[in-house]
């Protein structure tokens, strides 16, 4: 008696180059290695773009030195120094353009954060508060008062510790900033709901210090 056919396929045998090899039975390719000229091309990339930022540097030297009160040649020369993280140049940068134009508050703004970047010390604490009294000189604005507040609360040793000569401080510059900007018809309730917090953040430190005694 026949068997029955089974309703599974059969399994095929293994091929030489299922076990690995190829079919005329030599071992298979090796990955090949990575082209060095990728890496060498990357390199040639990056050096381009330097040398294009430092053409664009020096064209930018020229056009201020012809015609200092040209606007949008500062602002472009500024952005490529703090691109390429030439400090020492972005600060003279900067300096040169705040003399002649006002500056706008996200110029303000970006040129206090690189300051902190690089250093919180008491002198250089003293030199970013004098870039955001600047500021709030030159340009109203709630978000940029906003962040000097900010600034001062964190990096401020006697606002952290809330020492009396702290907490005068960053309430007088509270009061200062809802004077200037407190009536602003669509942000002054973010002044008002940071002088909120900050009283709160006092109160609840304050309160933790009297129950350690």
């Amino acid at each position: 008696m026949d068997e029955p056919i089974s309703s599974k396929a059969e399994t095929p045998l293994p091929t030489n180059s299922d076990q690995g090899y190829s079919v005329n039975g030599d071992e298979p390719m090796p990955d090949l290695p990575q082209n060095p000229a990728d890496s060498s091309s990357s390199d040639s990339d990056s050096e381009d773009d330097e040398s294009n930022q430092n053409l664009h540097l020096q064209s930018l030297q020229s056009q201020l030195s012809s015609n200092p009160s040209d606007y949008d040649a500062h602002v472009q020369y500024i952005k490529i120094l703090r691109k390429v993280g030439d400090i020492d140049n972005l600060r003279k940068a900067r300096e040169a353009m705040s003399e002649i134009f006002p500056l706008t508050p996200s110029m303000w703004q970006e040129w206090a954060e690189d300051e902190a970047s690089i250093s919180t010390g008491p002198e250089a604490l003293a030199a970013i508060e004098r870039l955001y009294e600047r500021g709030v000189f030159d340009y109203l604005s709630v978000s940029f008062w906003l962040d000097y507040l900010n600034f001062i609360r964190e990096y401020d040793p006697l606002v952290q510790d809330c020492a009396t000569s702290g907490i005068k401080k960053v309430r007088d510059l509270f009061e200062r900033a809802l004077t200037a900007a407190g009536l602003h018809f669509t942000e002054a309730e973010k002044l008002w709901e940071a002088y909120r917090d900050l009283e709160k953040s006092i109160y609840q430190t304050i309160a933790e210090t009297d129950a350690q005694v």
